[in-house]
C-alpha cells in the first residue's frame, strides 16, 4: 500500500457492509466496530455511534501495540471500554496495519452465551474456538481494506501516467506543427530539439542542430 492516509469512512468498500450483517448473524454477534487510527467509530452496527470517538487509553495501547487481542468477559463483568455485559462475551480487537503504520481497528463484541450451561463447562476450548473463527473473519475484513486501497492507488497511478501521456502528446503536436521555428536549448545555449519549421528556415536538419549552439547559427556582427 503506496497510500500513507488514515482510514475514512468514505472508504468503506459496500461489500463490507453487506459481510458485516452476515459476520454479525453467523457468530452470534452483538456488535462490530471500526476505529480510525485517530480513534473515531468510522462504521459501527449501531449507526448511532459513527462519528464518536473513543480515547480511552486501552484503544490507544491495543492499536499501538499492532496484535490481534481478544478476551472473554464473564456475565455482569465490565469490558475494556467499562461497560457492563449482560452476557457471556468475547471482547476481540484486529488492528488493520500498513508496515508500521496504524491505520485503525477492528472491535467485535461476540455473545457465546448460547447454550449456557454446555458452554461454561467447555469455556476454555470454546472460547479459544471463537477466538480463531472471529479472528479468521476479521482477517477477511482486513483484506477487503488492504485490496481497496491498493486498487485505489494503482488507479490513481494510472491517471496520473495517462494525463502526462496525453499532456505530452499536445506538446509534441504543437511543437512538430508550429509555423515558427521553435528550439529547446540547455543551460550552455546548445540545441537540444528543434521542430520541422526550424529545420526548414535555416536549412539545417535535427540531427545537425543537437551538434551546434545559437553562436554557430547567429552571424557574429
Amino acid at each position: 500500500i503506496k497510500s500513507q492516509q488514515p482510514l475514512q469512512r468514505d472508504e468503506i468498500p459496500p461489500l463490507f457492509l453487506a459481510d458485516a450483517k452476515n459476520f454479525l448473524w453467523k457468530i452470534h454477534a452483538q456488535k462490530i466496530r471500526l476505529f480510525s487510527s485517530k480513534g473515531e467509530i468510522i462504521y459501527s452496527s449501531d449507526p448511532g455511534e459513527i462519528g464518536q470517538i473513543n480515547n480511552l487509553p486501552y484503544l490507544q495501547k491495543l492499536m499501538a501495540e499492532g496484535k490481534p487481542h481478544s478476551t472473554l468477559i464473564e456475565n455482569e463483568r465490565l469490558s475494556a471500554e467499562g461497560i457492563k455485559t449482560t452476557l457471556d462475551m468475547v471482547e476481540a480487537y484486529l488492528p488493520l496495519n500498513n508496515g508500521n503504520e496504524r491505520l485503525g481497528i477492528i472491535e467485535v463484541y461476540n455473545d457465546v452465551s448460547i447454550p449456557k450451561n454446555k458452554l461454561r463447562k467447555l469455556i476454555t476450548l470454546s472460547s479459544r474456538v471463537v477466538n480463531v473463527a472471529t479472528l479468521i473473519l476479521l482477517l477477511s475484513f482486513v483484506m477487503f481494506f488492504l485490496r481497496d486501497r491498493r486498487n485505489r492507488a494503482v488507479r490513481k497511478q494510472t491517471e496520473q501516467a495517462l494525463l502526462q501521456a496525453e499532456s505530452e502528446r499536445k506538446y509534441r503536436d504543437l511543437f512538430e506543427n508550429a509555423m515558427d521555428s521553435l528550439f529547446i536549448l540547455d543551460d550552455q545555449f546548445r540545441y537540444i530539439d528543434a521542430n520541422p519549421m526550424a529545420t526548414e528556415v535555416f536549412g539545417y536538419s535535427h540531427a545537425e542542430f543537437l551538434q551546434m549552439s545559437v553562436f554557430d547559427v547567429i552571424p557574429v556582427d
